[in-house]
């Protein structure tokens, strides 16, 4: 699965945008030009001229005409049939896509993890999807006897920190994990994988058994087991992880609670799946 082409799903976009501009960091005004093009498609409307499109957004011509020339380089925008228009393009649709299932991944895990936090008491259900080098839950979910230890929907942790974070990462491209790796700080390594080889090794057995373990790596009172989750295509949208306490944790926990989770990821891809 190393080789999956990955995606992280871009659930937190408008969250990750509200936080750039609490950091004080200037907007990008050719990026912003860019988007207001690409929001004249939103509404499925007929293909539109770049006249039209200087129009609508304020630009000249000149500008709009590198604009849906860069966005078409990069499949966002398509020409239409007769070659003077220009109509939503293949990325634009997968990113949509991709939105899509990391809802409805917050919303299937709510339910698919039930039955495991009724089955495990003291635990609290997760799902989270990748952002750079961060994890970002998009669902939290309290067992009948959960220990209020999770975190809050939409916070993030660094994805070496905890399992969740990396069960996702040992299923990126080995390409992209290089270059996630060149970017990544030490500061964001936990105490058990201090180097990026140690990491890397145990990315490869997380790869190998298809789950992760957390042992207290981020927070010593908290233990958990992840697994990832996968579009039918293959492409990684996310994972899901049960948290529990580790003073509860015994060796018969991990063992039965590791195909249980596990377990449910599949459960998950079969429900997306027929929803796809």
């Amino acid at each position: 699965m190393s080789e999956r082409v990955t995606r992280a799903s871009q659930l937190a976009a408008s969250s990750l945008s509200d936080s750039d501009a609490r950091r004080g960091q200037p907007p990008n005004k050719a990026l912003a030009h860019a988007l207001r093009v690409l929001d004249l498609f939103a509404d499925g409307s007929a293909p539109l001229g770049v006249t039209e499109i200087s129009r609508s957004v304020g630009l000249d011509k000149s500008t709009v005409s590198r604009i849906v020339t860069t966005l078409g380089q990069h499949g966002y925008l398509d020409r239409s049939g007769d070659g003077r228009r220009y109509q939503v393009g293949p990325t634009a649709w997968l990113v949509g896509i991709r939105y899509r299932l990391g809802l409805l991944l917050a919303e299937t895990s709510r339910v698919a993890m039930a039955d495991v936090l009724r089955r495990f008491p003291g635990t609290t259900g997760y799902a989270g999807v990748l952002h750079q080098h961060e994890v970002c839950y998009v669902a939290v979910v309290d067992g009948p006897e959960a220990q209020r230890v999770h975190l809050e929907l939409g916070e993030r942790t660094p994805a070496p920190m905890i399992a969740l974070g990396r069960v996702m990462l040992a299923h990126l491209p080995t390409d992209e994990l290089t270059e996630w790796l060149a970017h990544l700080s030490p500061a964001d390594l936990p105490p058990r994988f201090l180097t990026r080889g140690s990491l890397l090794d145990e990315l490869d057995r997380v790869r190998e058994q298809g789950y992760a373990i957390n042992e207290g790596d981020h927070d010593p009172e908290i233990g958990a087991i992840a697994a990832p989750v996968f579009a039918s295509d293959g492409l990684l949208i996310g994972g899901i992880a049960i948290d529990f306490l580790t003073r509860d944790a015994t060796p018969a926990l991990y063992t039965e609670l590791a195909p249980a989770v596990t377990t449910t990821a599949v459960q998950i891809q079969r429900i997306l799946a027929a929803l796809e």
